[in-house]
C-alpha cells in the first residue's frame, strides 16, 4: 500500500501549501517562500504515477474462478439454445398432432367417402363393366 501512503502524504503537504497561499493572499503578498515546493511537486507526480500503476495491476488481478465461470456461462448459453430449439420443435409437432386429432372427424368423413368411391370404381371396372361387355 505504498502508493496509497504516498498519495496521503502528498495530500497532507498540499494542504500545508494551500494554507500558506491563503495566508499570503490575505496579507497581500505576491511572493511566497515555499521551501520544498519543487520537491513536493515531483514527489506528488511520482506518487500519482505509482498509484496509477498499482490501480492497473489490481484491476488485472482476477481469481481463477472468473475464467471458469465465463467458460461455464458460454457452454450453458449454447446448451440452452439447443434445448430451446428442440423443445420448440417438439411443441410444434405436438400442436400439429393435436390439430390432426381434433380434425379426425373431418378426416374420417373424407376417408369414408373416398373409400366408398374407390370401392365403387373397383366394382364398376372389375365386376359390372366386364359383365356388361360379355
Amino acid at each position: 500500500m505504498r502508493a496509497t501512503d504516498d498519495l496521503a502524504r502528498a495530500g497532507q503537504r498540499a494542504l500545508d501549501y494551500l494554507q500558506a497561499a491563503t495566508q499570503a493572499d490575505a496579507q497581500g503578498t505576491r511572493v511566497i517562500n515555499a521551501v520544498g515546493l519543487k520537491r513536493w511537486v515531483t514527489d506528488s507526480l511520482g506518487a500519482a504515477s505509482s498509484a496509477m500503476v498499482t490501480t492497473s495491476v489490481i484491476g488485472c488481478i482476477t481469481p481463477w474462478w472468473v475464467g471458469a465461470l465465463a467458460a461455464f456461462q458460454s457452454v450453458f448459453d449454447k446448451t440452452w439454445a439447443v434445448v430451446k430449439a428442440v423443445v420448440g420443435t417438439l411443441l410444434h409437432i405436438g400442436e400439429d398432432v393435436l390439430n390432426v386429432a381434433s380434425s379426425l372427424d373431418d378426416i374420417y368423413e373424407a376417408l369414408k367417402w373416398g373409400a366408398l368411391a374407390c370401392g365403387a370404381y373397383w366394382l364398376w371396372t372389375n365386376v359390372l363393366e366386364p359383365g356388361i361387355r360379355r
